[in-house]
């Protein structure tokens, strides 16, 4: 897409940050209700409910439920939680706690919940606002248009605009369930609203059938047991499990791979 456009253009607008400072993200949502949902039941009762939800493969749940099989995982894990700060960290986590794979690891203590914010939302807003966004987002949009040398803007993280945002009431922002309301409210003077009133879309790539098929071999070279042993970064067993359920079909897991074959191609080019 940055090639595309530099075809055209030497500086683009990007609409990064929308999300943050406008509260668009499904997770803003659903963290909201399963924590008031949950926050009156017992631990021992939640921990029961998300271990009969996960005993369940999701390929059956697939056959028998109106929602897919692994976002009923997502949400056991998020009924299985102790306070607000736990499930944030689990709806953003590829790893949770038990089947962390990096050896001696801890949680980053960027991800403080001790502010001075309000509600839950404005919260999880913030910290994405201050990791997600600057350590993922604008990285990927950044490196995509330097490669061909296209410059790209982002509008909504001017300072006046983030100010303005922040000093609405959130309700402006996230509305009966439905994020980036104010904005949603100019846009729609402008463009048809079956146009804007659609299910979010991401740049999808097919990995899980990658790691499947085409790039199986060079992964599983990057996978071997005795080069993680050797290495002493990661816990081959939990990484081989992963692997062994997403060959099989039983599970995707190629969001939690992809970033563990990431890590072993930047050790092999950076080994010294």
């Amino acid at each position: 897409m940055a090639k595309l456009t530099r075809q055209h253009v030497t500086v683009s607008l990007s609409g990064d940050a929308g999300d943050e400072v406008f509260g668009g993200y499904g997770r803003y949502f659903m963290a909201a209700k399963a924590h008031q949902a949950l926050k009156l039941a017992p631990r021992a009762a939640k921990s029961l409910l998300a271990s009969g939800m996960t005993k369940i493969p999701p390929g059956v749940w697939d056959k028998i439920a109106p929602v897919r099989g692994d976002k009923i995982h997502k949400l056991a894990q998020l009924v299985d939680t102790k306070n607000k700060k736990d499930i944030y960290l689990k709806l953003i986590s590829f790893w949770q706690d038990e089947e962390n794979p990096v050896l001696g690891s801890d949680k980053p203590s960027a991800y403080n919940f001790n502010s001075n914010l309000g509600s839950f939302q404005e919260k999880m807003m913030f910290l994405d606002t201050k990791t997600y966004l600057p350590d993922d987002i604008l990285v990927k949009v950044d490196r995509a248009g330097m490669k061909v040398s296209l410059e790209s803007r982002v509008p909504f993280l001017d300072p006046s605009v983030v100010e303005y945002a922040w000093s609405l009431p959130l309700d402006y922002k996230i509305h009966k369930g439905e994020g980036k309301k104010i904005l949603k409210d100019v846009l729609y003077r402008y463009v048809p609203k079956e146009l804007i009133d659609r299910p979010k879309k991401g740049f999808g790539t097919p990995v899980d059938s990658w790691l499947r098929n085409e790039l199986k071999d060079w992964a599983l070279s990057l996978l071997q047991e005795s080069r993680i042993n050797q290495q002493g970064y990661l816990n081959y067993n939990i990484i081989k499990k992963k692997w062994d359920e997403h060959q099989s079909g039983v599970r995707n897991w190629q969001a939690q791979l992809w970033s563990v074959l990431m890590f072993q191609l930047w050790l092999e080019n950076n080994h010294d």
